[in-house]
């Protein structure tokens, strides 16, 4: 632990060797400060861990990138404070090419408001196989607004996951990628001067937030590929300000081969419509336009514009003419959007209008559906009191989710097994652990039952228990790559009659101190090389 300066202008800490990790003793906080030099660390090697520093007054905090291909970088619980760049590739111009990274909670905050900043950022050549998970990129205060200060942007690439994240102030865009096979999951962008959300090459926005953006649009889709925006939420874009589209989809290509899908989400008072290319095909349901433009259009597509108030201007059609699933109302029924609150109130007619989609959990860790089916959103309305969007990168669940079993009341449930308890060992695990876990119930067909476990909000894809026979005995390996000391793991089951009216029961746990340093860290060394096979699986499924 303690507090380390570096002195001059060429002082930094550069790991250039392959298998290394740097890590502080104990988890006792260390502190790196720049007393004038302009890189923190500089790592160009395969295969390296850095784990748990604090960084203060950098031009550049953290550096990568090599002449040649690096592999396998794992950068975690890493706060920047005032500093210009957070995380950067393409160290001094070097050709950069990164194949296999995880970025997983860091932070950046209090930027450097003298001068350009940008919060993660892979310029350059590819950067392939990349996991940003539980991102804090607050830039509020930054300035130079020119293209590159990014939240996150990557310039090339593809196979690039965000997730669990919250990207703020940017004064350029919030998130721009140009690689190809991207999604942004479960992650908010607020408060940015440009785009919000900006793909070039396709990819997906799942269970995402786009608030409080400028410039020509909150969301923009630029070249061929297949997009998807599922359960999201797009509000106030250029509010009370300047005439823009909302969204734009081939605004600067004429090609044919863009490919729209925009479901279950909502658009709420942005000052213009949404804009699609007349050659681009687009699929169009289940979503919600609320507040109002100022042209009373919500939507512009091959020719023609929709919004009711257009249409009973005689300019143009009802929105419901693109498709039947469509709605247009005044007030969409949010808990508190003017605070960020996009939860959903009990009168929103949003509630059991979405369809299935493969966001099964909502923004807040809560299974889809609590009701007949999909709320449209990013939140399931739940019978637990309405907690608001969450400010820290990670998705805090509801009390929804906690100890205590919940029933839709509507329907009398046939052959529904009542839950009664979960029991996990051991009560206060350690990372490397093995958790073992026994539900009970009865009165019930066991075909009904399904358990699925969860990590700090965010639920782990390759984990659900389905025929789950009362006093059964199942186990889960918890992963240290994935997981810290103070993680919380949550563990619920759900009965569920067939005609989707549910009960269920959770239990939680924390994960305290690691077990010896050493069995750790080698742990992490031996599994490193199979992170990009495990990430390029769990990407692959969640496309598909």
């Amino acid at each position: 632990g303690g507090t380390y300066n570096l002195l001059t202008y060429d002082d930094r800490i550069q790991m250039t060797k392959n298998n290394l990790i740097l890590t502080n003793y104990q988890k006792e906080p260390v502190l790196i400060k720049s007393a004038g030099s302009r890189y923190g660390f500089i790592l160009t090697g395969d295969n390296i861990i850095v784990d748990g520093f604090n960084l203060d007054g950098f031009a550049s905090a953290v550096s990568f990138g090599k002449t040649s291909i690096q592999k396998n970088l794992i950068i975690k619980n890493i706060k920047v404070q005032n500093s210009g760049e957070g995380f950067v590739g393409s160290y001094d111009g070097s050709t950069t090419i990164l194949k296999g990274a995880l970025f997983k909670n860091i932070e950046l905050i209090k930027p450097d408001t003298s001068g350009y900043v940008i919060g993660l950022h892979c310029g350059g050549p590819p950067c392939e196989d990349i996991r940003i998970t539980k991102a804090n990129i607050d830039l509020t205060g930054s300035v130079g607004g020119g293209s590159g200060a990014d939240g996150i942007a990557m310039e090339t690439g593809n196979n690039i996951l965000i997730e669990d994240s919250v990207v703020t102030g940017a004064s350029a865009d919030g998130i721009d990628l140009k690689a190809s096979k991207v999604a942004v999951v479960n992650t908010i962008v607020k408060q940015i001067t440009r785009n919000g959300i900006k793909f070039w090459q396709g990819g997906d926005i799942i269970n995402s937030i786009s608030t409080d953006t400028g410039a020509d649009a909150a969301i923009v889709f630029d070249g061929p590929g297949k997009y998807r925006i599922i359960n999201s939420v797009i509000s106030f874009h250029n509010k009370n300000g300047q005439n823009s589209y909302t969204a734009t989809f081939g605004y600067d290509n004429g090609n044919s081969g863009m490919e729209v899908e925009i479901i279950n989400s909502i658009f709420h008072k942005n000052v213009g419509s949404v804009w699609i290319n007349s050659n681009a095909k687009l699929t169009l349901k289940n979503t919600i336009f609320s507040g109002g433009t100022q042209t009373g259009r919500y939507v512009d597509y091959n020719g023609v514009a929709y919004g009711d108030t257009y249409a009973q201007q005689g300019w143009g059609q009802k929105i419901t003419e693109l498709d039947a699933s469509l709605k247009e109302v005044s007030d969409v029924g949010f808990v508190d959007a003017d605070k960020n609150n996009f939860q959903l109130k009990t009168t929103s007619p949003a509630i059991d209008s979405g369809i299935a989609t493969l966001a099964t959990t909502d923004l807040a860790g809560v299974s889809r559906p609590q009701g007949q089916t999909f709320d449209i959103g990013v939140y399931e309305i739940t019978t637990s009191s309405q907690t608001p969007i969450p400010t820290n990168p990670t998705p805090i669940p509801t009390n929804e989710t906690q100890n205590n079993e919940t029933e839709n009341p509507t329907t009398q449930q046939n052959n529904m097994p009542k839950l009664t308890t979960i029991i996990i060992t051991p009560t206060t695990p350690k990372t490397t652990d093995k958790l073992t876990v026994k539900t009970t119930y009865s009165d019930g067909n066991p075909s009904k039952v399904i358990l699925r476990w969860m990590i700090d909000g965010v639920q782990v894809r390759a984990k659900a228990f389905r025929d789950v026979k009362s006093g059964t005995e199942l186990t889960f390996d918890l992963d240290p790559r994935y997981t810290d000391p103070g993680d919380k793991v949550h563990i619920f089951a759900t009965a569920n009659d067939g005609t989707n009216h549910l009960k269920k029961k959770s239990e939680v746990v924390t994960i305290g101190s690691s077990s010896t340093a050493v069995t750790i860290e080698k742990s992490k060394i031996d599994t490193l090389i199979k992170l990009v096979e495990e990430f390029l699986t769990l990407l692959k499924n969640l496309r598909n």
